[in-house]
């Protein structure tokens, strides 16, 4: 089965489940069965946001580079229809 640039785009769009994630873990560290110390819940909270901060990035670069291939590929159409 082949893929489409649609499928792509979907594929770089559910990352942002992950950094949702990252965000909800992060917020509900209360609620944890094993409670952390103060200092283990500062540094884990720290940490899930540098993650999903990292991801959030990588998506952005990645869709922007999904829309620059796109854009090539008009370009390479129009060029390929031309009469010249």
């Amino acid at each position: 089965m082949s893929r489409s640039r649609f499928d792509l785009e979907q594929d770089i769009l559910s990352f942002g489940h992950c950094v949702e994630d990252l965000k909800f873990i992060t917020k509900n560290l209360d609620d944890l069965q094993e409670p952390l110390d103060v200092r283990d819940k500062e540094e884990l909270s720290f940490t899930l946001k540098a993650i999903a901060k990292l991801i959030d990035l990588k998506i952005e670069r990645t869709f922007d580079t999904f829309t620059q291939v796109l854009a090539l590929d008009k370009y390479k159409e129009s060029v390929k229809n031309s009469p010249f």
